[in-house]
């Protein structure tokens, strides 16, 4: 008795009078539901079934039942639905679908069958993006995006190479950060003890450099103040339509635990008192802090009210503040000049990359900048050594 082949799952190899063989399976159209038989062929047997394989692989996986036919356009919207969605954050992916929608799916190329999409396409694509007037930080962006996008179609069979690698990558100029010399972040911590509602959470960022997204989502339960300990865990997110979530770290090295200094406990102390004065002088207008799942977080830093702060919020105060001091400092230039605190004081690397939550040498090179105080330092010590 015969039995109905799997949804497919293609025939023996047979030889055709041409010699050549062949392999014929079946499937349902996606996008009419009518039946449709796929032929492979080959000079062998063994190349007859790869073919088939790589298809019925392709079919597995979610794809069009004709991958030959899949164009960039519809390649990329699987890939942002599909791949993406299962392997980065969401704010993430976000980027991905708002950068390789404005500046490749309006393109002609996002109609090219995948496996015709060659580097001049790609080349075009970002050309465009330079005389719309876009940086090369910009460019580049999308050119890793869509290398990356490209790279897993490579994966699963869908084109035998990735085009884009054979365009080099575009070169922005080297962007410098403003980091602070140890005594500027001296001087701003003095003025921000006089400032209940940022003084706190500022200080954090530049004594220990946790990430934007770390110090936001601290919660009282993070700090042993005891033992003189804080514990990152999680990072604060917001999700799209409002609300927050409470993710993992960017990295597995991201949890980590960290030692206060002496003065700094003292500041936790202190915020902790002022919090509990703010939640009985709110009354029910303290509303706490909850997640689009509705739990609550007891946050370190927090609105008066007890709500999560906006990172928005966040980023507008620091400028302020700074500005006031003469700076043009992002809030993430706190991370780099913590980093290069701990360099000034001769901290061996292999520590500042716990306390920082890295898991490679490299970002050493990326956050640590050789301040002017330093070199000079160096120039009395040479001097000293060689003509004292």
């Amino acid at each position: 008795m015969s039995t109905r082949r799997a949804d497919g799952e293609g025939t023996k190899p047979y030889k055709r009078k041409d010699g050549r063989w062949q392999i014929t399976a079946s499937t349902t159209a996606t996008t009419t539901g009518r039946p449709v038989r796929k032929s492979f062929t080959g000079k062998t047997a063994a190349e007859a079934r790869a073919k088939h394989r790589a298809w019925k692989k392709n079919l597995d996986n979610g794809l069009l039942e004709n991958p030959e036919k899949t164009t960039l356009a519809t390649w990329i919207n699987y890939w942002l639905e599909t791949i993406a969605k299962n392997e980065v954050f969401d704010r993430s992916r976000r980027d991905y679908k708002q950068q390789l929608g404005c500046w490749v799916l309006t393109q002609p190329v996002a109609g090219q069958e995948l496996h015709k999409v060659t580097a001049l396409h790609i080349e075009r694509v970002l050309q465009n993006m330079r005389e719309a007037g876009r940086s090369e930080s910009t460019v580049l962006k999308v050119y890793r995006v869509l290398s990356k996008c490209l790279k897993d179609a490579v994966h699963r069979d869908l084109i035998p190479r990735n085009p884009i690698e054979r365009i080099k990558p575009p070169r922005p100029a080297a962007f410098e950060p403003t980091v602070m010399t140890p005594a500027q972040a001296k001087a701003l911590i003095s003025t921000l003890r006089f400032n209940d509602q940022w003084g706190p959470s500022f200080t954090v960022a530049l004594a220990l450099g946790l990430r934007q997204g770390e110090r936001l989502g601290l919660c009282w339960d993070d700090v042993n103040l005891d033992e003189g300990l804080l514990y990152v865990r999680r990072s604060l997110a917001l999700v799209p339509g409002g609300g927050f979530t409470m993710k993992s770290p960017k990295t597995a090295s991201g949890v980590r635990t960290i030692a206060l200094p002496a003065e700094l406990i003292r500041v936790f102390r202190h915020h902790r008192v002022l919090q509990a004065k703010w939640r009985l002088e709110q009354g029910p207008a303290w509303v706490g802090a909850y997640d689009v799942e509705g739990k609550s977080w007891d946050l370190v830093f927090a609105t008066q009210q007890g709500k999560q702060i906006m990172p928005a919020y966040d980023r507008k105060h620091w400028k302020q503040i700074t500005g006031e001091m003469g700076l043009d400092m992002r809030v993430h230039d706190a991370r780099h000049t913590a980093a290069t605190t701990l360099l000034a004081l001769g901290v061996n690397p292999r520590v500042t990359m716990q306390m920082m939550g890295w898991s490679s040498a490299t970002m050493l090179n990326r956050y640590q900048h050789v301040l002017e105080e330093m070199e000079r330092d160096v120039a009395v010590q040479v001097n000293a050594a060689l003509f004292g």
